[in-house]
């Protein structure tokens, strides 16, 4: 019954597109591009990339609370996946080298994250009782595949510059900001796809 209704699928596709920024940038190369960004060191990026984990926690109740409620249940997902669009856009966009900048930006693409518990209320609108923890389930795998599918796919984009330089010894590459950029792009893409589709979504 799931596999065959596209509900279920446009919904999931929305929990993977909520989860793609944190899967595939916080969770993957997204330390590195900061460290190449603002020439710090890694354990400084990684505090700074708490900040997305932050703004993960105080979101995601929050979200959930404000579709439970909304009258217009499009408005949560298009502002929070257009808000993850126009920070992350930003982070990686290099023109942003201010640390509390970044971080505020950081934030607020862990804040969009808060779209995901979102994807789960739709699940239990739609699904039968019967079907519930099947849907449920599924819908977290897509959410999961946020980063199982982004995390492979930027590294391998990243890595697809012939022209960069290489260590003379061989031992270590260095990533161009160029290179990071190449390689989140599928990131955008996918969170515009879940945008498209929450438009689809109707209000009620």
């Amino acid at each position: 019954m799931i596999f065959r209704d596209s509900r279920y699928w446009c919904v999931g596709i929305i929990g993977m597109t909520s989860w793609a920024i944190v899967g595939g940038f916080s969770e993957s190369l997204g330390i590195s591009f900061l460290t190449t960004l603002q020439n710090i060191s890694t354990p400084e990026a990684a505090s700074q990339m708490s900040w997305v984990w932050v703004g993960v926690a105080v979101a995601s109740p929050l979200a959930g609370y404000w579709y439970e409620h909304a009258s217009n249940k499009q408005l949560p997902l298009l502002t929070l996946l257009s808000l993850s669009l126009v920070s992350f856009i930003l982070v990686i966009s290099g023109y942003v080298t201010n640390t509390y900048l970044i971080q505020l930006l950081l934030f607020l693409a862990g804040f969009s994250a808060g779209a995901q518990p979102i994807a789960f209320g739709l699940i239990a609108h739609i699904a039968p009782q019967r079907i519930m923890a099947t849907a449920v389930s599924f819908c977290n795998t897509c959410v999961i595949a946020g980063a199982f599918v982004m995390q492979p796919i930027v590294s391998l984009l990243i890595d697809y510059n012939p022209f960069r330089s290489i260590d003379l010894s061989g031992s270590s590459t260095q990533y161009s900001i160029q290179d990071y950029q190449i390689g989140f792009t599928p990131i955008i893409i996918v969170v515009i796809l879940g945008l498209i589709i929450s438009t689809r979504t109707k209000s009620n």
